[in-house]
């Protein structure tokens, strides 16, 4: 079977880690895979990426994308016509963009949008008539749709989509239905087979910061770090579990956290 993985972009961070993960686990099991890179200047990842994978360098930026100005249509009338005007542009670019880079694609069996943003889930939306496709959300059907109506657009044109959450699916149950929606919650997959403790580095933390608990990630409600300091706070106060707790990352929930 043949699978094409559709990213904005291979920098580190953690869309790209579970994307790189799930390519491994394809690639063991005889898999096809076959990446298509939507931002090239980013790909410090790709060193990573099984030797046998294909990767086509494709620049698709998320500002050619109609729904990214969906927003516009929540505010009055000169917002939505601000809204067509930039749809009308956006996909008259396409167009010409697609003129260029279509024959570099071959049909693959499955392709996946898999950072989930604006410009991988068009992409794979518009590009791959033959096949399966799919949108992976890195999160509830529901939180993007908090962000922007132009998420649930693509939704209603790949069909099939991958959760982390079912947070708040009821809010969202009469769209799924109308648009014949195919969702399932898959976790994200965590192999530490063959992780390398590095022990001068554990080492150094825990002079700084004495025996913790860590966790890396971006400092926002999605990742919800108050419920991990809420369990430290009670691990010490029930068990007398002496952790201190260890995070790393930025974000708009930095101040709060703190």
């Amino acid at each position: 079977m043949y699978v094409t993985f559709v990213f904005d972009g291979l920098q580190f961070g953690g869309i790209e880690r579970v994307g790189v993960e799930y390519i491994k686990l394809l690639c063991q099991r005889g898999y096809s895979v076959n990446i298509v890179n939507l931002k090239p200047k980013l790909n410090a990842m790709e060193k990573e990426l099984p030797k046998e994978t294909e990767i086509h360098y494709i620049s698709y930026p998320r500002a050619i994308v109609s729904q990214r100005y969906s927003k516009l249509k929540r505010y009055s009338i000169i917002g939505k016509l601000f809204f067509y005007l930039a749809a009308g542009f956006c996909e008259a670019i396409q167009k010409v963009y697609k003129f260029f880079y279509k024959k570099k694609l071959s049909e693959p069996d499955i392709a996946i949008a898999f950072s989930g943003h604006y410009n991988d889930l068009a992409f794979v939306s518009k590009n791959f008539g033959k096949s399966k496709i799919i949108a992976w959300l890195h999160g509830s059907e529901a939180s993007y749709n908090e962000l922007s109506p132009g998420f649930f657009d693509l939704y209603g044109k790949i069909k099939n989509l991958v959760c982390l959450s079912n947070k708040d699916d009821d809010k969202i149950a009469a769209f799924n239905v109308k648009n014949g929606i195919n969702k399932i919650r898959i976790y994200n997959p965590v192999n530490l087979a063959d992780r390398v403790v590095d022990g001068r580095l554990v080492g150094n933390l825990k002079s700084s910061y004495g025996d913790f608990v860590l966790m890396v990630g971006r400092l926002a409600k999605d990742k919800d770090q108050a419920t991990l300091i809420h369990s430290i706070k009670i691990l010490y106060e029930k068990y007398s579990l002496k952790k201190n707790l260890l995070l790393v990352g930025d974000g708009p929930e930095k101040g709060r956290l703190e």
